[in-house]
């Protein structure tokens, strides 16, 4: 669901991500390519996961769908008017989610990003 993707990621870039911005996980010497035949540190390979979970489509909140209709027949009005509040629901709940995956992405996720960032380049100067 949504917010369980919100909180993933949120859990991600702090528990993860967090841990080797403060030097508890040592940082990957090199990101080898997948292909390659060397044996992969479990640090590294869980760098390499959580920064390909971090950018999969699969994490980002996708659109809420509404009910079909099918159970409207119980409640005595017509399903047409129950679908449409459903919808309203529905968008309203996919909107105010989407403002929250913007602000989360924009208060953790790049600033931890951006600290990881740097401090790889300060590593490979």
């Amino acid at each position: 669901s949504d917010p369980s993707r919100l909180e993933v990621t949120n859990k991600l870039c702090r528990d993860v991500l967090g841990s080797f911005l403060d030097g508890i996980l040592p940082l990957p010497k090199c990101v080898r390519s997948s292909s390659s035949n060397e044996e992969i540190s479990i640090d590294e390979q869980l760098f390499r996961d959580c920064l390909d979970i971090l950018s999969s489509g699969a994490i980002s909140v996708k659109a809420t769908r509404c009910s079909s209709g099918e159970d409207d027949l119980d409640t005595g009005k017509e399903p047409t008017q129950i679908t449409s509040a459903a919808a309203a629901v529905a968008a309203a709940k996919k909107n105010v989610l989407s403002k929250l995956e913007r602000k989360n992405v924009m208060e953790n996720v790049v600033p931890l990003v951006l600290s990881l960032y740097r401090m790889l380049q300060s590593k490979k100067s």
